[in-house]
């Protein structure tokens, strides 16, 4: 199998780019992978085979299908990679002590702003000056109090009490909430052939190797 030079080149240059982002100039990124005895010949040799083995890999596996009731019963008989999970959009203020957060809570109660409580108040420098979102999250991203306060809730509705978690105590507003839903076959159907057409070339190109393998008097010395 040979590699056409001009992709090769394309390969040692992408490299020498990478490289030039962290080392500096040409010049330097050479004398680098001298330092470290690693011969520019070594490095093409390296791409080379590498763009052989997947110039034959593409070859071994080009007549590669899936057949249309193939996708569709992977769709069927997997519905859980395809469901989005249920999620809230949801705010918060956190602060170091209970006193303080009832405190706040009795702001809420007499009508003033979350967001501007948040502002003034949140120790989470990360979403105070977003009036403490935290945008949207599924289950099992947020700490497990946190999470079952949150997911109790409805869009508009606070805790009526603060939520203790190990980063101190929170009051939780959520803002909006996603059902979970499965997503229609049309919409994945395309991203399910890709996956079963990647496995099935995996196979192929595996046997192909195994039978390669078989008819081969192999040696390994140590």
């Amino acid at each position: 199998i040979e590699v056409p030079e001009d992709r090769l080149q394309q390969e040692m240059d992408r490299l020498t780019d990478y490289l030039r982002a962290f080392i500096g100039s040409a010049e330097e990124v050479k004398q680098a992978l001298a330092d470290r005895q690693l011969p520019e010949t070594a490095i093409e040799d390296f791409f080379r085979r590498r763009l052989q083995i997947q110039a034959l890999y593409e070859a071994v596996t080009a007549d590669v299908t899936i057949a249309e009731e193939e996708v569709k019963a992977y769709y069927e008989a997997h519905p859980e990679e395809f469901t989005l999970p249920e999620q809230v959009h949801a705010a918060h203020i956190l602060v170091e002590d209970e006193a303080t957060a009832k405190e706040i809570l009795d702001r809420l109660e007499a009508g003033e702003d979350f967001g501007q409580l948040a502002s003034q108040y949140s120790t989470d420098s990360a979403t105070r000056e977003q009036g403490g979102d935290l945008g949207f999250f599924h289950r099992g991203v947020m700490v497990p109090e946190f999470e079952a306060a949150a997911f109790a809730l409805q869009p508009g509705e606070y805790t009526r009490e603060p939520v203790k978690t190990q980063f101190g105590w929170h009051i939780i507003k959520v803002l909006d909430r996603v059902d979970g839903r499965l997503l229609p076959f049309d919409e994945v159907q395309d991203q399910v052939r890709a996956q079963l057409l990647a496995m099935r070339r995996r196979e192929v190109f595996s046997a192909f190797v195994e039978e390669l393998k078989s008819q081969a008097d192999i040696e390994t010395s140590f």
